[in-house]
């Protein structure tokens, strides 16, 4: 079953399934659309499930992408726990949530739902990607300790070595610092920059920079988001 969306002058969303079917279990799976606002994805995600809840007994929710996953913890005070708002908003109307590559650092899946939810990699698919490349001529590189399971996972299928950077960022200003551990040497190597979700670019972008100046041979991006 497809589905339709009107929007309002006002912004106000009305998405419509195309035909009504009572069922033991529906599977909703919405894609978040390249230019599509986050807020819009959600809202929309949730009144049709909202709407399949009064059609299937069971409900069965695969979000590819989820949204708020970054806000898992209360950086300043006065801030909202996003995260497990947006958690407790979609598991009303599902029985089980997956989603794919989540921003899965402080918290876990499991630690924002209450219902079945899996969190599923999508890494080693993309390793297969690089199977042209020469591992022995490639390093992995995590921009930092929060992406080193993205890298663990990317090796499974392109083994190649890996290294984490070390990266700080100013809560207020948002600016970043990197910094190598240890003594790698990437002069002529075929570098790939690993990561779940790229939003502006900044990180990855001052990654690859320092790895040019350390001399590799060529850079490339693997992410999901």
């Amino acid at each position: 079953v497809s589905f339709f969306l009107r929007v309002f002058p006002d912004g106000e969303l009305q998405p419509r399934l195309s035909k009504e079917v009572k069922s033991k279990y529906a599977i909703l799976l919405v894609r978040k659309k390249r230019d599509e606002d986050i807020n819009v994805y959600l809202l929309k995600y949730f009144l049709l499930a909202k709407k399949l809840k009064t059609l299937a007994k069971n409900v069965i929710g695969i979000m590819p992408y989820l949204p708020y996953a970054r806000q898992d913890k209360i950086f300043r005070k006065g801030e909202p726990l996003s995260s497990k708002y947006v958690a407790e908003l979609i598991e009303s109307c599902v029985n089980v949530f997956i989603t794919v590559s989540m921003h899965e650092h402080r918290k876990k899946v499991s630690d924002l739902f209450s219902i079945r939810a899996f969190n599923l990699s999508a890494f080693p698919l993309l390793g297969e990607v690089f199977s042209s490349f020469n591992p022995e001529n490639s390093i992995v590189i995590a921009p930092d300790e929060e992406a080193e399971k993205y890298a663990k996972d990317f090796v499974t299928t392109f083994q190649a070595p890996y290294i984490v950077l070390q990266k700080r960022r100013d809560v207020r200003t948002g600016k970043i610092s990197l910094r190598l551990k240890g003594d790698v040497d990437l002069k002529k190597k075929d570098v790939i920059i690993v990561d779940d979700i790229v939003s502006t670019g900044g990180t990855i972008t001052e990654v690859a920079k320092m790895c040019k100046r350390l001399g590799c041979k060529s850079v490339r991006f693997a992410f999901v988001h």
